[in-house]
């Protein structure tokens, strides 16, 4: 939303949909840990075991327009623990989990397991990994057929070679008996491997040889001191351009969070976001949150003052705009844990202030999915807009109305009452009561009550936000 008197933001999401996610252990909240989105799903994993009361055991694919579990998706009885990363094949929408799981519907996987798009499960990856994953996987990327993988991990199989990071050579194409570990990518003990857990993988963008961007829990690769985020090429080695100096300089720093932007042709260049846990980088302080440039330089353009004050988890780039989660309560003064900010000089955009922890984000053309471990009585994850549309500016009020998916400045939380709530249109309209004209909204999307009234997709509003219950005289 924009201030019609000055044009600054007004730091609110619109938020378009909600669905409930449960745990049977009244002790636990149900969490949601990733989010992948294809051009009609939106995959789902973390720790649950019900989803709007009908059984979802860990992860779950649903519908993009409205929310509906997939029922042709059939995973069986589900996963037996949380779901940490999820990652799609983009060619044909096969799908490889990973967390903190030993079985997928009473089969037994260890922590990595791969899906069709139909929800079939390969037996033969499961029986080339024998006996899988000893600890937490955490990150995957995909670089072309071959799986990066990450976590807290320190055995493959009973083989303690190559701890918390491993490349798998062609994993949807496994026999179910040769080992599919890629022993050309070397991250083995023998030549110094990392010495702790890796949360965050992605690609550099420049057009090499699966140069990889490694952000964890670590203090070494290679014998020497590389602290939570290292640059590799595609035989595991460092890559020397990438040079971060003296990096995080605190004693324990943690990256959870890349986000890697495009190659900038005309420059020959790119950069990647950092969300974490650390309070400054290259001597400059920037708590938990840096632009770094493809040298390893800071970028002083992206600036965020006094930053967040907890540690950042997840983070999507969609375009110039940069969305941030994690556990933190404030960012530069603004009381928030969901942030939109310029990704070119970190201006804040828009916020949200959830009312738990944010861990989870994906972007798809104009919706934002976050999920999290929110408190009860919201939902584990949230649709948002991320594109609003300009359709009417009243400079008398100072107001300006936002659509498809944000409602002005007028009470919204009654329209979240179905599985997928949406405003889709917004016209503002002025008719005649008692002889006065008199400013209301048309609005129209997918909701049955307003403010826990009828609303039935449609409802009038006064320019307060109450529904408009005065029968015009004079049909606008």
């Amino acid at each position: 939303k924009l201030n019609a008197v000055d044009g600054s933001k007004v730091t609110a999401f619109g938020s378009s949909g909600v669905v409930s996610f449960e745990h049977s252990n009244l002790e636990v909240i149900p969490s949601v840990y990733t989010v992948v989105i294809d051009d009609s799903s939106v995959y789902v994993g973390g720790r649950f075991t019900s989803l709007n009361s009908s059984a979802a055991h860990n992860f779950v694919k649903l519908d993009i327009s409205n929310g509906a579990v997939d029922v042709d998706f059939d995973v069986a009885v589900g996963v037996n623990d949380a779901v940490r990363s999820l990652s799609l094949f983009s060619s044909d929408s096969r799908l490889a989990l990973v967390g903190e799981f030993s079985a997928l519907g009473g089969t037994p996987a260890g922590r990595l397991a791969a899906f069709s798009s139909h929800g079939v499960f390969s037996s033969n990856l499961n029986g080339s990994l024998g006996s899988g994953f000893n600890g937490a996987v955490r990150a995957l990327q995909w670089s072309g057929s071959d799986l990066y993988v990450g976590g807290a991990f320190t055995e493959i199989n009973s083989d303690s070679s190559r701890p918390y990071l491993v490349r798998l050579d062609n994993p949807l194409a496994a026999d179910g008996t040769t080992s599919v570990v890629d022993e050309v990518f070397d991250t083995s003990t023998s030549g110094g491997s990392l010495n702790g857990a890796v949360h965050a993988l992605a690609l550099a963008p420049d057009g090499s040889s699966d140069h990889l961007f490694v952000g964890g829990a670590f203090s070494q690769y290679k014998g020497a001191t590389h602290k939570a985020l290292v640059l590799l090429d595609s035989t595991g080695a460092l890559d020397a351009s990438f040079d971060v100096g003296d990096g995080f300089g605190v004693s324990n720093p943690v990256v959870n969070s890349l986000s890697v932007t495009t190659w900038d042709e005309i420059n020959e260049e790119y950069s990647v976001f950092a969300g974490g846990q650390f309070s400054r980088y290259r001597l400059y302080f920037t708590p938990n949150l840096v632009k770094i440039k493809h040298t390893g330089q800071r970028d002083g353009d992206f600036f965020i003052d006094n930053g967040f004050n907890g540690p950042v988890l997840t983070s999507a780039l969609s375009g110039t705009t940069l969305f941030v989660g994690g556990e933190f309560t404030d960012f530069d003064g603004t009381a928030s844990n969901l942030v939109a900010l310029n990704a070119t000089d970190a201006l804040l955009v828009a916020s949200q202030n959830l009312s738990g922890t944010v861990r989870a984000l994906a972007v798809k053309d104009s919706q934002l999915w976050a999920g999290g471990s929110f408190l009860t009585g919201e939902s584990s994850l949230a649709r948002f807009s991320t594109n609003p549309v300009l359709v009417e500016s009243s400079p008398a009020s100072g107001k300006v109305l936002l659509g498809p998916h944000g409602p002005a400045e007028f009470h919204s939380s009654g329209l979240l009452n179905s599985v997928v709530a949406g405003i889709h249109s917004l016209l503002p309209f002025t008719e005649t009561v008692n002889g006065t004209p008199t400013l209301r909204l048309f609005v129209s999307g997918f909701f049955s009550l307003f403010n826990e009234l009828s609303g039935n997709n449609s409802v009038r509003v006064e320019a307060s936000g109450d529904e408009a219950l005065t029968n015009p005289d004079i049909t606008p």
